[in-house]
């Protein structure tokens, strides 16, 4: 078993413009077959039901474009002839895999330590200081591992300026977390 967390800026990024995303499909397959489970904590339940609403507007909009100015309208996919569905299909998918995943609060020694990297400057307040939910989030999965036994924990995030490791390299995440 494998144990995944996902940002919520990665969550967005899965989402496909011009099909039905193949990563939601392979995601999803994971999951139902045990592969992996999702940890997901409360602050990213907020953010994307924060950020949905915006991010459904404008893929509709870039989706409704591409229909619209299409000169071959005939040749393209099916899901394009209503791009409100193909949308609407990936974001319920992605609801459905937040609302069945293991879900994780914030630990009161976390909200408290957050304090303390704020005024350390210790990631990810390294580069800004307003980053208490990415504290939250990781700092919340990294304590849920250490409490029941998960030896390791895979996190998929775009946010590598308050994540990623100190000398850019790819994939790594920051030493101080």
């Amino acid at each position: 078993m494998k144990y995944v967390l996902i940002d919520t800026c990665s969550l967005r990024h899965l989402i496909d413009h011009n099909s039905y995303s193949k990563y939601i499909t392979h995601l999803k397959n994971l999951i139902d077959q045990g592969e992996i489970s999702l940890l997901v904590h409360t602050n990213i339940i907020e953010e994307w039901e924060r950020h949905k609403v915006k991010w459904r507007k404008d893929i509709e909009r870039k989706l409704n474009f591409v229909n619209k100015n299409s000169s071959d309208s005939e040749n393209l996919p099916i899901l394009f002839n209503n791009p409100k569905q193909h949308l609407e299909e990936q974001l319920s998918s992605i609801d459905e895999m937040l609302k069945n995943g293991i879900r994780i609060d914030t630990p009161e020694g976390i909200k408290n330590e957050s304090y303390e990297r704020l005024k350390q400057r210790i990631a990810p307040f390294h580069n800004k200081t307003d980053s208490i939910n990415d504290w939250e989030i990781i700092g919340s999965a990294a304590i849920y591992c250490t409490n029941y036994n998960i030896p390791s924990l895979f996190f998929i995030s775009f946010n590598h300026t308050d994540f990623g490791h100190e000398s850019g390299e790819d994939k790594k995440l920051h030493s101080s977390l």
